[in-house]
């Protein structure tokens, strides 16, 4: 007979959370409570003492460029904007964060001076609320200073780093010329309160007032931007967001006037050559009339000149263009050694493709000045740039390459057309045939300086009615719930971290103890 003997598996003891909670927590409720004192209390002096940062917003749009200076210097010889007229938003949104914009909106809200108050416990920045204020006379030369002062008793003046400074006189601080004027003088003579001043050069106080500014379009690809600062002091921010936007819109117009004086000069210099050449064409007519007894030419040479001008005047056009390839050429190639110069934009007839690949050049070259400024010439980010720039290079000189064998490949064209009208000239007589090439001459350059001269009428237009691309659709405005610190969250997170503390210690006392304290935990022990 055999005896199956079966093996009992152990049970798992398996105890209710209700009892947990009841026997190892609630018993130790008043550490709970006391903690959470704690927490709050923590949490408080924490937020007492910490500077609170705030949110400046404003909504502007890029517009996109419409006909004038950039597409004028197009028709300067015939081209067609075609695709110059896209805007690339992502190259403009990195001119209008480059540190050149911060610095420039820094001079403009006049923000080169920072002021901090010293508390008992905290130090606070303190805007257009003292007694008292710091022009700079010469805010474009300013060197970076910090000096400690108080007020003089009786309103005398301050006392910066230990010397008196009169109110309302010139004085120099660290080599800065600088007039302290006394705008309440009753409070002028607090001896309480001491002060930290500091002098920012346009190139610090660019990056002290808009480190927390960014430039983000609405939507992919939207001309609509929309604009953020983080401050801790909202006045200042709601004038540092306008000026940023002002900065943008003024080096937008100055780049667009330059380019429209530099369009300006070139044609200047070319109508001076050809006024030259004209009043010596026109002597050398009236002298061989005078010698060779001839008043005008003959109906058959007249026709011939009806049928040769067109032709001289597209060689004179297309000899311009070449000789403006030849100069864009030359540009690209010295552009390194010089960068930041702008040249006048001459468009191309290849629908300007040409003019937006200089553009594009001409942007990228000032990124590559912001990324040497601040990561030095060897980084990573400055080598891949200057990567971008050598591609965008090589692209341009293909295109340079081609618009000039197609101008080349039409100047032949119209060569041959010449020359066919000049086989012409052999059954004209002989005098009369010297005075034509002479006539020739004269009509083609007249032609030409007509040409120039309306479009130095354009390009004065176009420079007189030059509008920004910019428009403000929402100015700076504050919030003035602070965006940091989150009061809702530091108080929770210091909530929660000192109950958990309390119950992690229970946990770890209650995990170490082997001995049995309640008798249902006897009787799971037992079976009893």
């Amino acid at each position: 007979m055999s005896t199956d003997i079966q093996k009992e598996e152990p049970k798992v003891d398996i105890v209710p959370i209700k009892e947990i909670l009841f026997k190892d927590y609630l018993p130790y409720w008043p550490y709970f409570v006391l903690s959470a004192l704690l927490a709050v209390f923590s949490a408080y002096v924490y937020l007492r003492y910490q500077v609170p940062q705030y949110q400046v917003n404003a909504t502007m749009m890029i517009k996109a460029e419409k006909e004038g200076i950039n597409t004028m210097v197009e028709k300067l010889v015939g081209g067609q904007t075609g695709s110059a007229n896209n805007n690339n938003i992502n190259d403009k949104l990195y001119v209008l964060q480059s540190h050149r914009i911060k610095m420039l909106a820094a001079k403009l809200a006049r923000l080169q001076v920072r002021i901090v108050s010293h508390g008992k416990v905290s130090t606070l920045e303190s805007y257009e609320n003292l007694p008292f204020v710091f022009d700079l006379l010469e805010p474009d030369s300013v060197v970076d200073f910090q000096g400690d002062f108080f007020c003089e008793a009786g309103g005398k003046g301050l006392r910066i780093n230990g010397a008196l400074y009169p109110f309302n006189q010139v004085i120099s601080l660290g080599g800065n010329k600088v007039a302290i004027r006394c705008t309440d003088p009753q409070r002028c003579g607090d001896l309480k309160t001491k002060y930290t001043l500091n002098l920012y050069s346009l190139s610090t106080a660019g990056g002290v007032n808009a480190g927390g500014f960014s430039a983000k379009p609405a939507d992919k690809g939207s001309s609509i931007i929309n604009l953020s600062l983080t401050t801790n002091i909202p006045q200042k921010g709601v004038k540092m967001l306008d000026a940023l936007m002002q900065a943008y819109k003024s080096v937008s117009m100055d780049e667009k006037l330059l380019q429209a004086k530099n369009t300006i000069q070139f044609i200047d210099e070319r109508l001076r050559v050809l006024s030259g050449d004209l009043d010596s064409v026109e002597g050398s007519i009236e002298a061989f009339k005078r010698s060779n007894g001839i008043a005008d030419i003959s109906a058959e040479s007249q026709l011939f000149m009806e049928n040769v001008a067109e032709s001289d005047k597209m060689l004179s056009q297309l000899d311009l263009q070449l000789s403006l390839l030849n100069d864009l050429e030359r540009y690209v190639v010295g552009r390194g050694k010089n960068p930041g110069l702008v040249p006048s934009l001459i468009g191309l007839p290849d629908g300007g493709y040409t003019s937006s690949l200089f553009q594009k050049l001409y942007e990228a070259e000032l990124k590559l000045q912001e990324l040497r400024a601040r990561n030095g010439d060897k980084s990573d980010v400055v080598t891949v740039a200057k990567g971008e720039i050598q591609t965008m290079k090589e692209s341009l000189f293909e295109s340079i390459q081609n618009v000039r064998k197609n101008l080349q490949a039409l100047r032949r064209g119209y060569n041959n057309k010449a020359g066919k009208y000049s086989e012409l000239m052999r059954d004209i007589p002989s005098k009369e045939r010297k005075l034509l090439n002479i006539t020739r001459q004269q009509v083609v350059k007249n032609g030409l300086y007509t040409f120039l001269l309306e479009k130095r009428e354009e390009a004065a237009i176009q420079y007189s009615a030059t509008l920004g691309d910019v428009q403000v659709l929402q100015a700076a405005a504050a919030n003035y719930t602070p965006v940091s610190p989150n009061v809702g969250r530091t108080y929770g997170l210091y909530l929660f971290f000192a109950l958990a503390l309390v119950a992690g210690v229970l946990f770890m006392r209650r995990f170490f103890d082997n001995k049995l304290q309640y008798r249902s935990e006897i009787e799971r022990a037992t079976g009893i």
